[in-house]
């Protein structure tokens, strides 16, 4: 299985992901993961339910769009 396959096996269709299900999906490290969600100007959107942190699917892959290297958006 591929990782790719292994990301899409994690997530599936599901709306929402919790923090670690975004550190998987990315492949990114706990700390990096915690930093994008923090940045209050160029982060990953994301909502706090008490101590819970939930990102919708939809948000993560418009962030990626925006993000992308070469894109006039991304700075």
């Amino acid at each position: 299985m591929t990782t790719d396959e292994q990301r899409t096996q994690l997530t599936g269709e599901r709306e929402w992901l919790t923090s670690s299900e975004l550190q998987s999906w990315l492949g990114l490290g706990r700390t990096k993961t915690f930093e994008l969600l923090n940045d209050p100007e160029r982060g990953i959107p994301n909502y706090r339910l008490g101590r819970k942190i939930i990102i919708r699917r939809r948000d993560i892959e418009d962030w990626l769009e925006r993000n992308r290297y070469g894109t006039r958006d991304a700075q």
